[in-house]
């Protein structure tokens, strides 16, 4: 189930980012972080995040995807951190709940994932995804 939740997660997380990187038109700094981050630059592309959402940013999504390259480069606490700041600021997006479930996988805080994923589907009782992960 633990396997099976990680893959489910992942696959959740990579493709919010890419409909929501599609759906933004801007030129800036968003769209440079997220090309260090699609060559694998993770460390350059989180710093690019931190300049993109400046201070006081609203943008949930900016917060997932910095939340992205910092659990490539196994910053685990602080993904989980970005995690919960997009939850909080898009609580009814079960994607952002999805990716602190794989945070707090990576933490080995597996109930705390539970949680997570239990929150995730309380925000989309359709989603396939969300039941599967909470092991529906």
């Amino acid at each position: 189930m633990i396997v099976g939740l990680l893959a489910i997660v992942g696959v959740v997380a990579v493709g919010k980012v890419l409909y929501d990187w599609s759906r933004q038109g801007d030129a800036g700094r968003a769209d440079r972080a997220h090309g260090l981050y699609v060559q694998g630059r993770y460390a350059e592309a989180a710093g690019a995040y931190n300049e993109a959402i400046g201070e006081g940013s609203r943008d949930a999504h900016l917060y997932s995807r910095r939340g992205h390259a910092l659990q490539k480069l196994g910053r685990h606490d602080a993904a989980l951190r970005d995690y919960r700041r997009a939850a909080e600021l898009d609580p009814d997006n079960p994607a952002a709940y999805c990716d602190a479930a794989g945070a707090l996988m990576a933490l080995n805080r597996p109930k705390d994932a539970l949680d997570m994923a239990k929150r995730a589907v309380l925000r989309s009782r359709k989603s396939a995804r969300a039941h599967r992960i909470k092991g529906e």
